[in-house]
């Protein structure tokens, strides 16, 4: 068993406009940059200006771990629609999990006894940002930080 290798890196959802229902999930040292980088390949790639925005990151001591089982968690929903360049491979389709998230924000919401349309539920399956990726991302984050204060915690009560 490989033991994951620690270094501080940022875990990024980042997604365009110009590519709907579609977001990157990917690990950098400097997200804004890499940022720009895939802009401008699919700029390149593509001969239209490209806008790529960051939908949420967070900085992890495991952010390669992290990166390796959230694409394979997200398998299922990979595209191969994009332009060729770095990170290609590392797109996803949204509307599987902004579907899943609007069903699950529906049943929530009829739990509790409000009125809930079908179409509510479809339009979050087409909103035109992974707000599922995101909160992903946001949940590793909160996973890791847990993790790594829960370990301090029990350290210094071992240790003491």
């Amino acid at each position: 068993m490989r033991l994951p290798r620690i270094s501080l890196r940022w875990l990024y959802c980042l997604y365009s406009f110009d590519y709907p229902l579609r977001c990157k999930v990917g690990i950098s040292k400097n997200v804004e940059q890499r940022r720009a980088t895939i802009a401008a390949e699919l700029s390149r790639a593509t001969g239209n200006s490209v806008n790529v925005r960051v939908a949420m990151m967070a900085p992890f001591f495991f952010a390669e771990t992290w990166e390796h089982k959230i694409h394979r968690w997200l398998k299922f929903c990979r595209t191969e629609s994009m332009p060729r360049h770095s990170g290609q491979t590392e797109w996803f389709w949204t509307w599987h999990l902004n579907f899943i998230g609007g069903a699950v924000a529906g049943c929530a919401m009829w739990w509790q006894g409000q009125p809930v349309e079908a179409a509510y539920i479809v339009c979050c399956a087409l909103l035109p940002v992974p707000v599922v990726h995101a909160a992903i991302v946001l949940a590793v984050f909160l996973t890791e930080i847990a993790a790594v204060f829960g370990t301090i915690y029990l350290l210094s009560l071992w240790l003491l």
